[in-house]
């Protein structure tokens, strides 16, 4: 069930990424709602599964744009661990952590992806400077975070968690 529902939350978010954040350009750059899917992944469920989810939401990206099949993929899938791993390590967090982790993630994810693109020369898009892009995406994810990090809350919960025990 828990499959099911991530894959439904990565549809959904295909979907809105499509619909209406690739449409809105700010300063030639547009939102990355499926990476915020990878870094929700890692934060929520740690690195390993963090990193399934992220390369799967990367993977699904992928076949929607006509970047390097992989590209995303990696990229989600590395930053997705990197921030399940970082999470772990805290000891303690407070209400601005997922927020400011997913902002600083976002924009790390960028110039990664920025970087891997320019390796296999492909992928960068010429008329957009990079720190547009990570400041727009940054922004974009840092704002959605606490929705998107809810939702991954919900879909990675464990079904038998939610059933109610008659005493």
């Amino acid at each position: 069930m828990t499959a099911l529902k991530i894959a439904g939350l990565i549809a959904v978010a295909l979907v809105v990424q499509a619909t209406f954040v690739a449409p809105v350009t700010v300063l030639g750059a547009r939102g990355d709602v499926m990476l915020l899917v990878a870094i929700a992944a890692g934060f929520e469920g740690g690195p390993e599964r963090g990193a399934w989810i992220g390369f799967a939401a990367g993977l699904t990206l992928d076949l929607m744009v006509s970047t390097p099949a992989g590209l995303s993929a990696g990229t989600f899938a590395l930053t997705a661990y990197l921030v399940g791993t970082f999470h772990n390590s805290m000891m303690r967090t407070s209400r601005s952590v997922p927020v400011v982790t997913a902002t600083v993630a976002s924009a790390l994810a960028v110039l990664v992806y920025w970087a891997l693109a320019s390796v296999l020369d492909d992928g960068v898009t010429p008329g957009t400077s990079l720190p547009a892009v990570m400041v727009v995406v940054a922004a974009v994810n840092g704002a959605a975070s606490p929705l998107m990090l809810r939702a991954m809350r919900w879909a990675l919960r464990d079904a038998t968690s939610d059933r109610l025990t008659l005493r």
